[in-house]
C-alpha cells in the first residue's frame, strides 16, 4: 500500500537508472480516522531507517528532511540457499523497510528545533 514517510538523508546513490536515498530518523505517517481519534491530527510511528527508490531524480543532499509517499515493504528474504541475503545485509546497516516508487512531497534542510520531523 502506498504510504507516507518522514525522514532526514544520511546519504544518496545513483545509477544509470535510478536514485536511492537512505533516510534515518524515519516515521511513517498516518491520518487516524474521525472515530478513532479526538484530535485529528497525523500521528506518526518510528521505523528507523529506509532506504528509498525514487521515481524521479531530486537534489536532496544528506542533512535534508523530506516527506515522501510510496509503496512501503520489508526488505525481502532470501529465496534459495546460497543466495544473497539482502534482509541480512541491510539489517547490518538498521535498515529493515525499502519504499518504492516514492515521490517526493516536501522537504527542509533541517530538523526543527526541537528534533521533531515536521512540516506544513
Amino acid at each position: 500500500p502506498k504510504v507516507t514517510i518522514c525522514g532526514e538523508v544520511t546519504q544518496t546513490t545513483e545509477n544509470e537508472f535510478s536514485q536511492s536515498v537512505y533516510l534515518s530518523n524515519t516515521y511513517l505517517i498516518y491520518q487516524p480516522k474521525k472515530n478513532q481519534s479526538k484530535e485529528n491530527q497525523p500521528k506518526k510511528i518510528s521505523i528507523e531507517n529506509v532506504k528509498v527508490f525514487l521515481k524521479k531524480k531530486e537534489d536532496v543532499p544528506a542533512g535534508t528532511v523530506v516527506l515522501v509517499s510510496g509503496n512501503l515493504e520489508r526488505v525481502g528474504e532470501m529465496r534459495n540457499p546460497g543466495e544473497f541475503d539482502a534482509r541480512q545485509y541491510y539489517a547490518s546497516q538498521h535498515i529493515f523497510y525499502f519504499m518504492k516508487k516514492a515521490e517526493l512531497n516536501w522537504w527542509k534542510r533541517s530538523w526543527d528545533f526541537s528534533g521533531n520531523c515536521s512540516w506544513g
